[in-house]
């Protein structure tokens, strides 16, 4: 009799310990998955950006991991059970009490996750081939477009896009004066057919101003295109042959 209660007591403390370790991993992968479903849609943006097919998805190891405490837990319980249905019932005895349930770790947002900021700046070379209202830039003057990037967990953003001929500024991305509304777009990465570290890029900054404080300005490195332009009683337009590929400065 004494090993049959010693063999429930042990059976019911592995199917008790199973439990909790179920419970523990279980926490850990709501965790786990918050990562990866960010990590996925992230992915799932940069493959529509480039055109490509969206890759097979294998099954996470945080998964695995779980599907085998979870089938511990279930022979556990298989094995405790057939245990007691092949005996007689044993003398009344004391019972521990049940396991609490493990504590669940709340899944902090994405947006909490640890990152690390990975920062490119790039210049691309251009040359004036037309001016409408503007007599401090001229045909056939060398400029250049300076793009600050900042990529935080496979987000690109823009820090600082800046057109400037000489000591002539065209435009500035943070000079939000004279701003009612505006159409911002960007996109830049190593261009694919080179091996030297260079990039591609383009940008959009379009929408309506309060007064010609500050020019609208786009460009597309890819079609070697951009411009600067305000409206008002007085509009001004800079056009600009750029340099397909920049360098990282």
């Amino acid at each position: 009799m004494a090993t049959y209660r010693d063999d429930r007591e042990a059976l019911r403390a592995r199917s008790d310990r199973l439990e909790r370790e179920l419970a523990d991993a279980q926490s850990e992968l709501r965790v786990k998955e918050v990562v990866i479903s960010h990590a996925d849609a992230e992915i799932e943006r940069l493959r529509k950006k480039t055109g490509e097919s969206p890759a097979p998805r294998s099954r996470s190891t945080s998964l695995m991991v779980l599907g085998g405490v979870t089938a511990a837990v279930v022979l556990s319980g298989a094995v405790f059970g057939f245990f007691t249905a092949r005996r007689a019932p044993p003398p009344p005895f004391a019972t521990s009490p049940p396991a609490q349930p493990a504590d669940v770790v709340a899944a902090p947002p994405p947006d909490s996750l640890p990152t690390e900021a990975a920062r490119t700046n790039l210049r691309f070379g251009a040359t004036v081939i037309s001016v409408k209202g503007r007599a401090d830039v001229a045909v056939g003057a060398s400029c250049e477009i300076l793009v600050d990037t900042v990529n935080v967990a496979g987000r690109l953003s823009f820090e600082e896009v800046t057109f400037r001929c000489g000591k002539v500024e065209l435009h500035r991305l943070t000079d939000r004066g004279g701003t009612i509304s505006s159409m911002m777009s960007w996109a830049a990465g190593p261009a694919a057919d080179d091996a030297q570290n260079r990039w591609v890029a383009s940008y959009e900054d379009l929408g309506a101003r309060s007064g010609d404080a500050r020019a609208q300005a786009a460009f597309d490195s890819e079609r070697q295109v951009g411009r600067v332009f305000t409206d008002g009683a007085a509009p001004t337009e800079v056009v600009l042959k750029i340099d397909r590929l920049g360098t990282v400065r």
